[in-house]
């Protein structure tokens, strides 16, 4: 018996105008049946269905994030370890390192060398209140007027100079020129300010 296709039994439908799905998919089926025992295939794809279902039977599992999360506690133990890795250089112990990274990190201590722990650290010695800063909330203003100082020239500082007018932000740029010895542009600025004060 010739085997005939999926396309000429629909053909053959259309003719009849009479369309019978359930008809044609049980015909396609079972010609596919007997394809699959032809090729010996029956026993794998049997398999293959019972492993789909059973993983489709598994309740569904936990979203990534708890994965994660649990691997975590499970690797950290109960999750302090890694406080407790970042508390290590406030007591002044040195972290571990993996086996293979130590020689890169760790050097022989040298004679006269301290760990850093014990380095001295050189902090500049806390400033004294300006007189911006006793006048109200100029000292708010100092660190804008720092990274000015560091960042601009003497002639792009006078041009700005000449552009503030917010009164507390010249008091506290007028101080820390004076606290940095910029006296030239600290009188310009004073002027500035003594301008914009006797305006008020």
């Amino acid at each position: 018996m010739p085997q005939s296709s999926g396309r000429g039994v629909a053909a053959s439908a259309v003719e009849n105008d009479a369309i019978d799905l359930d008809a044609q998919r049980k015909e396609i089926m079972l010609r596919n049946q007997k394809r699959l025992q032809e090729l010996g295939l029956v026993n794998l794809v049997a398999n293959m269905r019972r492993e789909a279902s059973s993983e489709a039977a598994k309740p569904t599992t936990a979203s990534s994030r708890a994965k994660r999360t649990a691997a975590g506690e499970k690797e950290n133990g109960d999750g302090e370890q890694q406080v407790v890795r970042r508390s290590l250089r406030t007591r002044g112990q040195e972290p571990e390192l993996p086996l293979l990274l130590e020689p890169l990190f760790r050097k022989p201590d040298a004679p006269g060398e301290r760990p850093y722990s014990q380095e001295e650290r050189k902090a500049r010695p806390p400033r004294p209140p300006s007189a911006a800063a006793a006048d109200g909330d100029a000292h708010k203003y100092d660190a804008h007027n720092m990274h000015r100082l560091r960042t601009m020239s003497d002639d792009a500082m006078l041009k700005r100079i000449s552009k503030i007018t917010n009164t507390l932000k010249l008091q506290s740029l007028v101080q820390l020129l004076r606290e940095f010895g910029r006296d030239e542009l600290a009188d310009e600025a004073q002027a500035a300010l003594d301008e914009r004060l006797a305006c008020v």
